[in-house]
């Protein structure tokens, strides 16, 4: 098919020949031939743009070639692993700049040559060896500002010299180039969730959050103390931030696929919201669930779609999770590492006790959980700072039999109640909850297994 300006459209069922060939009168074409082979040929300039994640996978080789400047700049981190060899031609000069440190360690030996000067500048120069060869074939001078000492075990050069440092760095691992398989995105544990599901007043007001709540205790024991006391110095909450940032939803709501890649913010994905992510318990669909515009009471059912799910979850990651991104142990380094998101979006009905009203089912509430050894006085000095950096509608410090401590973050677009408290074995405590002066509870103790 040839159309009057002379654009070409071609479909060959040539047995053995089968072909799609789209041609621009422009000379631009695409063409598919019949091995699947496909060839883009663009005469002008060619622009792939890409709102969100992009992933490119080659299975033989791939080659890149430029006549003109070839300019890649990354935002963030850039990260580039080889498993095989790795080889860097320059043709004329290379320029590296590095505002910081940097590190290089070699597993064999490490060679430089110099056709032309070699110079090194440093504010201090350590070097240790087994051996040091220094050849000259002209003059060479040493010299030193200061005193100049040297150790000898033979020879007239005086003594006194402590010797270079040992330098702490340890070569990467041999790869292994046959067919590699790096996971984009590995989901957190589910563990942590299922031992700590039943976390709020709302949850545990319930028949089944009851039940589930005196069988953990029978089953894990309690702390020493049954309801230990708050220090005189607990802070009184701020009442955090009333700046919320707006999140544009047209594209999420243009959307019917999601993966774990796909980006809520900054620094999160949506597999990163979801415990087990998008493929495990918490299946993506509608939810028929009890709205609370306000205060605590249930408002009337209502139908929360994907979309709105989706939607929730990234005004709620970049409200609550993106302001303390800078305060969390180790940053987005520490992830799953020093910190997790131990809970996220929940699928209504995969935890039995879960509240009907529960902001995880809506996309609204998320738990963050230290996972380091002095987690529990490093959980309490981490709830202070982010208290004052998010606009939350509850803020919960959760103390829980088997060892746990973790963060309730719960975000509302519309009322903000403020609400922030302690609860100790599934209980609020001293009753503050939902009114009075909510305190912070530091230095539970440990729990003895019954």
């Amino acid at each position: 098919m040839e159309t009057e300006s002379g654009h070409v459209q071609e479909w060959d069922d040539t047995p053995g020949q089968e072909r799609v060939h789209t041609y621009h009168r422009s000379g631009t074409f695409t063409e598919v031939d019949s091995q699947g082979t496909q060839v883009n040929f663009i005469v002008g300039d060619n622009f792939v743009l890409m709102e969100r994640n992009g992933c490119i996978e080659v299975k033989g080789e791939c080659n890149i070639t430029v006549d003109g400047n070839t300019n890649i700049y990354a935002r963030s981190d850039a990260n580039i692993q080889v498993e095989a060899n790795a080889n860097i031609k320059v043709g004329n000069n290379l320029d590296i700049g590095v505002a910081n440190d940097v590190y290089m360690a070699a597993g064999g030996d490490f060679l430089i040559k110099a056709a032309g000067n070699f110079n090194v500048q440093a504010a201090n120069i350590s070097q240790k060896a087994d051996a040091v060869n220094i050849e000259s074939s002209g003059d060479m001078n040493i010299l030193a500002g200061g005193t100049l000492q040297a150790d000898y075990s033979q020879g007239q050069f005086g003594n006194g010299a402590s010797g270079a440092s040992d330098v702490e760095l340890s070569p990467p691992a041999a790869g292994s180039p046959v067919n590699p398989t790096v996971p984009f995105l590995i989901p957190p544990d589910r563990k942590f969730e299922e031992k700590a599901n039943a976390e709020t007043p709302q949850d545990l007001d319930t028949p089944e959050g009851r039940a589930a709540a005196a069988q953990s205790a029978k089953k894990e024991g309690t702390p020493d103390a049954a309801e230990p006391k708050a220090s005189e110095s607990s802070p009184t909450p701020a009442g955090g931030t009333d700046t919320k940032v707006p999140v544009s939803c047209e594209v999420i709501y243009q959307t019917k696929n999601f993966t774990n890649d796909y980006r809520m913010s900054k620094n999160f994905t949506l597999g990163m919201l979801i415990c087990g992510g998008v493929g495990g318990d918490h299946k993506l669909q509608d939810q028929m669930l009890s709205d609370v515009a306000s205060g605590t009471s249930a408002g009337n059912l209502r139908l929360y779609t994907i979309q709105e799910i989706i939607c929730n979850l990234a005004t709620t990651a970049q409200n609550l999770l993106e302001p303390i991104v800078d305060i969390l142990p180790g940053g987005m380094g520490g992830y799953k590492k020093q910190w997790m998101i131990s809970s996220g979006y929940r699928l209504k009905g995969v935890i039995p006790q879960e509240s009907p009203t529960s902001s995880h089912c809506k996309g609204f509430a998320l738990d963050v959980a230290l996972i380091t050894p002095d987690r529990y006085n490093k959980t309490y000095e981490l709830v202070q700072k982010i208290e004052k950096l998010i606009p939350y509608d509850q803020l919960i410090l959760e103390y829980r039999h088997s060892n746990q401590c973790w963060i309730h973050m719960g975000y509302a677009g519309k009322g903000i109640r403020k609400q922030a408290f302690t609860m100790v074995n599934d209980k609020t405590y001293q009753g503050t909850y939902p009114k009075g002066g909510y305190v912070l509870v530091n230095n539970i103790p440990p729990p003895v297994k019954k």
